[in-house]
């Protein structure tokens, strides 16, 4: 009766299968920032372009029965309000900018760089490092892409609460000048 030998495996490879799975669970998360982030951008885009349509939309009627407001400060007014409009609107879309970042290799490129390191790649822990060294330089660059996004989201939102600040100040002062 034989017995079943215990097989020796490194305390590492363990270790770094898990590294390995952490790291794809990351990018993979990345990746929907990535995607949530410009649809974040796309809704701006919609909400803002319907906020400049109603400005216009109003600006319209009130140059009409604007009473003893003059032409001059309504043209101060609502070309304002839309200047800041469209400037949000506008780093929304720089939001949605499909930026060059890190790819993987071709498969080609991937078969003939490891059967050219073929005993550098022996043991599980080995290929577990290759895996997460090629993952390491998408995720950084993804990583990157999304911060940019956010700074464009963040400049947007700050634009366009600048111009509801504005809506709210004009009316102010408008209400002033009539009373």
């Amino acid at each position: 009766m034989k017995k079943k030998e215990k097989v020796q495996t490194d305390p590492d490879n363990e270790l770094y299968e898990f590294i390995l799975g952490y790291s794809k669970l990351v990018y993979d998360n990345a990746l929907y920032r990535e995607q949530s982030l410009i649809q974040q951008a796309t809704n701006m885009q919609i909400a803002f372009s319907f906020v400049i349509a109603a400005v216009f939309m109003v600006a319209a009627i009130v140059v009409e029965y604007r009473g003893r407001l003059s032409l001059e400060y309504l043209i101060l007014v609502f070309s304002s309000i839309s200047i800041s409009l469209i400037l949000s609107l506008f780093f929304a879309t720089m939001a949605q900018n499909r930026y060059k970042r890190a790819i993987p290799q071709k498969i080609g490129l991937i078969k003939e760089n490891i059967l050219n390191n073929k005993e550098k790649l022996q043991s599980d822990k080995e290929k577990y490092e290759y895996q997460i060294q090629t993952i390491i330089p998408m995720s950084d660059s993804l990583d990157d892409c999304n911060n940019k996004r956010v700074t464009w989201i963040n400049l947007s939102m700050r634009i366009f609460y600048f111009a509801l600040l504005l809506c709210l100040f004009w009316f102010v002062i408008t209400l002033i000048k009539i009373l």
